[in-house]
């Protein structure tokens, strides 16, 4: 025991280590020094304590009796030793026990699930397709009809627009916000029938089934 106290007190003054669980290893480390010096002092007494106690019962039995009560103390000592060692160590690893539920029950936790994101508008794209920024919603023009004859029911040699509704539906997407964002971002002379198709033509004739011709004259000329 004297010797295995030696070589704990040995490992437990190495402190080198930066791993948490690691550096439990000589605190555990002085705690056995500890118990293995008591229990070996006690170990070295009791033996002797007990010799004494024969000898001098057999001349004195009053120093005898002391002999024996001190005896039984060191027994005490060394019982209370080996407990005390035992709770260190069920209080270490209940402790343990509570932080790996506590971590396990914070994993299971439900998370709440992210808002889908509303989308302020649509989205400005270069000649690659890749996304530049975004436009809003350009709002439909107050005049424009929301039902007419419907595309399907055109001939298709009919589908033109004249050219004075033309220019009515071109100022009515210049005079719209998305527009001036669609001009500030790709640049006035950049802005094509891409954008104008995907940021005014589908919106406003979305759900109709007609064309912005249709919409503005039911007698399409050819």
């Amino acid at each position: 025991f004297g010797y295995m106290s030696y070589q704990f007190r040995k490992m437990a003054a190495n402190k080198s280590s930066t791993n948490s669980e690691q550096q439990n290893i000589p605190i555990r480390c002085k705690e056995i020094h500890r118990f293995t010096m008591v229990i070996s002092i006690c170990m070295f007494f009791i033996p002797i304590a007990f010799v004494l106690t024969v000898i001098f019962e057999f001349f004195r039995g009053t120093i005898g009796l002391y002999l024996l009560w001190a005896s039984h103390v060191t027994f005490s000592i060394m019982i209370y030793t080996i407990i005390r060692d035992l709770s260190l160590l069920t209080i270490r690893k209940d402790d343990n026990f509570r932080c790996e539920v506590t971590q396990v029950a914070s994993l299971l936790k439900p998370t709440e699930s992210p808002q889908p994101t509303t989308v302020p508008g649509i989205a400005i794209t270069n000649k690659y397709q890749h996304s530049i920024g975004m436009a809003p919603h350009a709002p439909r023009p107050a005049w424009l009809s929301t039902n007419g004859t419907g595309q399907a029911n055109v001939e298709s040699n009919c589908w033109s627009i004249s050219l004075e509704n033309w220019v009515r539906f071109v100022d009515a997407c210049i005079a719209t916000a998305t527009w001036s964002i669609l001009c500030e971002t790709k640049g006035e002379g950049n802005v094509n029938m891409y954008d104008i198709n995907l940021h005014f033509i589908k919106p406003w004739t979305n759900g109709t089934g007609c064309s912005i011709a249709c919409l503005m004259d039911n007698n399409q000329g050819p």
